[in-house]
């Protein structure tokens, strides 16, 4: 990989393979399976769930609960409701996934092979950083 810093990687993980990388730099999208397990994912399922509750955003019609896209405008910012940037920030469910280590490690990978570049379309004003140090992204 790019990039010549290393401090931090000693406590991330590396979940991506460079075949992986070089998809998410080819076609700016890259989906991983058998990051979270399971348990995992129903979890962070169960809890979306709920914060789609709490937020009045799901209702029961005759056909059972489903998503209104005039309520939907509370938790979406962009895209008339449905669609866009959900606002859903300091939920449990979505903290964990956020600070889980295959999840961390694998952003952490794309912003090194992307960003801490700081170069071609990955240039930016910000100078450069060390991705493995990263605490928020």
């Amino acid at each position: 990989l790019r990039g010549g810093d290393q401090r931090g990687w000693d406590l991330l993980e590396r979940p991506l393979t460079r075949k992986q990388i070089e998809t998410f730099e080819r076609e700016g999208l890259l989906v991983l399976e058998g990051v979270l397990d399971d348990d995992e994912i129903q979890e962070a399922l169960s809890g979306f769930h709920d914060s789609l509750l709490k937020a009045g955003v799901l209702v029961n019609t005759d056909r059972g609960l489903s998503i209104s896209p005039l309520s939907a405008s509370k938790i979406s910012h962009l895209g008339g409701g449905i669609g866009g940037i959900v606002d859903i920030f300091y939920e449990g469910w979505k903290l964990k996934v956020q600070e889980h280590p295959r999840v961390v490690g694998a952003i952490a990978q794309l912003y090194e092979a992307t960003y801490a570049t700081n170069k071609g379309i990955w240039q930016h004003p910000y100078g450069n950083f060390t991705p493995a140090c990263l605490t928020n992204y």
